[in-house]
C-alpha cells in the first residue's frame, strides 16, 4: 500500500471520528445549556436563601406568606406542591404550610396572597389549613420551603399520607431556606 493511500485512509478515518465527536459534543452541550437555563429553583423577593426572614412574615409581624417564585419547572410536571417545615422545632419537624394542586402554569405566589381556588391547603401543625409563619420558642430556626414538581395533576390522598404521596409522585424538587429567631 502506498504512503499516499495510507495518508488518505488516516485523513478519512480522522474526518469520520471528528464528525461523530462534533455531533456528540453538540448534543451534550445543548443538554448542558438546557440544564443551566432550566434549573428548577425557588426564590423570594423578600429574603435570600439561607438569610433572615423579615418579621413581617412571622408570628411577630403580620404572619403572611412571603412572595415566592420559581423557574425551570420540568416539562413533564403536571402540578406542584409546596411545603414549609421547621426541622429545628423542639418536638421534631414542625410543618407550617402544605399546598397541593398548584398548576404548572403558575410561577409565583405574591406576599400574603390568597391561593387559587383549586389549590388544596392541608392542615399544618398549627391546626390550620393556611400559611403559619415562623414562631420559634427560642434560638434561630431554619424554615425550609420545598417546592415539588409532581407527575400527577391532583392530590388524591388523605392528610396523613401526604409525605408518601410526595415520595411516590415527585419528579423534581427545589428548596429555599429562611432563618428566624425571635427577639427576647
Amino acid at each position: 500500500m502506498s504512503s499516499f493511500k495510507i495518508w488518505a485512509y488516516i485523513i478519512l478515518f480522522s474526518l469520520i471520528l471528528s464528525c461523530n465527536s462534533k455531533s456528540d459534543f453538540q448534543e451534550n452541550k445543548k443538554g448542558d445549556n438546557m440544564n443551566e437555563k432550566g434549573k428548577f429553583t425557588l426564590l423570594s423577593d423578600d429574603f435570600q436563601d439561607n438569610s433572615s426572614i423579615p418579621s413581617k412574615f412571622t408570628c411577630d409581624g403580620e404572619n403572611i406568606n412571603p412572595s415566592l417564585y420559581w423557574e425551570g419547572v420540568p416539562a413533564n410536571a403536571k402540578s406542584l406542591a409546596l411545603v414549609m417545615d421547621d426541622p429545628d422545632a423542639p418536638g421534631g419537624v414542625f410543618t407550617h404550610w402544605i399546598a397541593f394542586n398548584i398548576p404548572v402554569s403558575i410561577n409565583r405566589i405574591e406576599q400574603g396572597a390568597k391561593l387559587p381556588k383549586d389549590v388544596v391547603e392541608l392542615t399544618n401543625d398549627f391546626g390550620k389549613s393556611a400559611y403559619g409563619g415562623p414562631c420559634p420558642p427560642r434560638g434561630t430556626h431554619h424554615y425550609i420551603f420545598t417546592l415539588y414538581a409532581l407527575d400527577v395533576e391532583k392530590f388524591d390522598d388523605n392528610q396523613s399520607n401526604y409525605t408518601s404521596f410526595l415520595n411516590k409522585h415527585t419528579i423534581a424538587k427545589t428548596k429555599l431556606v429562611g432563618l428566624y429567631s425571635r427577639k427576647s
